[in-house]
């Protein structure tokens, strides 16, 4: 479907608007939920919500738009719009359809062990799957009863209810600043009402498990989840952090160690596996996609305008590296050896120099926005992106 008419097609449900068009400074993870028609064969034309709409079947699922990918010990699998899911069990030479109990656009995959993993995407959607990505179920979604946004909402109207009625005590006129007060409680309750409204339909952005039991997922307008039970429940964890409404973009970690990327620059860094967080002195003011592993404790964040940067003690500092391109880095990988691979808007695919400290930056052909990278066993890369999925040397070309 062509990117303009898809922007056309694009659910009320978000109330931002997304740009597609080619050099946009923008995440394609952020994409808006797209609401199809189902049709029944010889029936009256019929719509379903698909957020509980089964993921159909498609000839050429690995083709469509993917948007991240992980390993589930050497299976590789990835997730996209229409709730599609694919997966491989040769290094991405030939793929295979999971079984998917929504339509909704993933935007993110992670396994703690070749059987067990999580995806998430929009309406706050998480799946869980414990046969390597074959099947999937629902644990969470934003429209199901008891949902995390609907409990926010409730709260945020009792509490609206509660200001009104103590407001209607107060005479402005013998006491203005109690009324002043009570009056910035009711426009801060209302702000947290329309931002739970919102996140009820919004997408979550990334998921990550420290083990089979505790995990977190983190999304749109500052979507922040918890769970210690493998997902089969799930709490607010957006209080532990300080941010109001900004987009939590991707979170990783390492034993206790964790991270969060956002909007604005937003970095928050966890010491006790997520429990606690602190928000870091970020030298950023360009939104951020992706945090990841590098070698010997480095790690990595990636962003706008070509942002490439790491940090060696733990995120207290941030090196910005010096890349030729102002496109956006989505992604990336560092392999044992310590050399890095990143991946973004454009078909932009950087590599290190293997001789200087400086990056080289290669356009694929196709120019299509590259989302997320694995590697392979033979040493080459499987990308995920507008594109689908398909394997690439090491430089980024299409192999022969």
């Amino acid at each position: 479907m062509p990117l303009a008419l898809w922007s056309k097609l694009a659910s009320t449900r978000n109330s931002w608007s997304w740009k597609f068009r080619q050099g946009t400074h923008t995440n394609p993870r952020m994409l808006p939920l797209l609401f199809t028609a189902v049709f029944a064969v010889g029936a009256p034309t019929a719509w379903a919500d698909p957020l509980y709409v089964k993921s159909p079947p498609m000839p050429e699922a690995h083709q469509t738009l993917l948007l991240d990918l992980d390993r589930a010990g050497d299976r590789i699998v990835a997730v996209g719009q229409y709730g599609v899911i694919v997966y491989s069990d040769d290094d991405g030479l030939t793929w295979s359809q999971a079984e998917v109990p929504a339509m909704v656009t993933l935007t993110g995959v992670d396994f703690v062990d070749a059987q067990t993993g999580w995806a998430v995407g929009q309406a706050a959607l998480i799946l869980k799957t414990e046969d390597g990505g074959a099947t999937w179920i629902r644990q969470h979604d934003g429209e199901m009863e008891g949902s995390i946004a609907s409990t926010l909402i409730a709260r945020a109207e009792r509490s609206i209810e509660e200001i009104e009625a103590r407001m209607e005590q107060i005479d402005p006129d013998e006491d203005e600043d109690a009324y002043l007060e009570a009056d910035d409680e009711l426009w801060l309750a209302e702000d947290r009402l329309q931002i739970a409204e919102k996140a009820k339909y919004s997408s979550l952005q990334g998921v990550w498990f420290k083990d089979a039991k505790e995990g977190y997922a983190v999304g749109a307008y500052a979507q922040f989840y918890r769970t210690t039970d493998g997902g089969v429940s799930w709490i607010d964890w957006s209080g532990s952090i300080d941010n109001f409404e900004s987009h939590n973009n991707a979170i990783w970690g390492k034993g206790d160690l964790v991270f969060i990327a956002g909007e604005r620059g937003n970095l928050f860094r966890s010491r006790d596996g997520g429990k606690t967080w602190n928000q870091m002195e970020s030298p950023f003011e360009r939104s951020l996609y992706d945090v990841f592993p590098g070698e010997n404790g480095r790690v990595y964040t990636v962003g706008m305008v070509g942002l490439i940067s790491y940090s060696d003690n733990q995120g207290e500092r941030w090196t910005l590296a010096s890349v030729p391109t102002e496109f956006p880095i989505l992604s990336g990988y560092v392999a044992a050896s310590g050399e890095a691979v990143f991946v973004g808007n454009n078909g932009t695919f950087v590599t290190e120099r293997a001789s200087t400290s400086g990056y080289h930056v290669h356009l694929r052909s196709d120019r299509l926005h590259i989302t997320g990278i694995v590697p392979t066993a033979d040493g080459h890369f499987v990308i995920s992106g507008f594109g689908g999925v398909k394997r690439v040397t090491p430089k980024g070309l299409n192999e022969q």
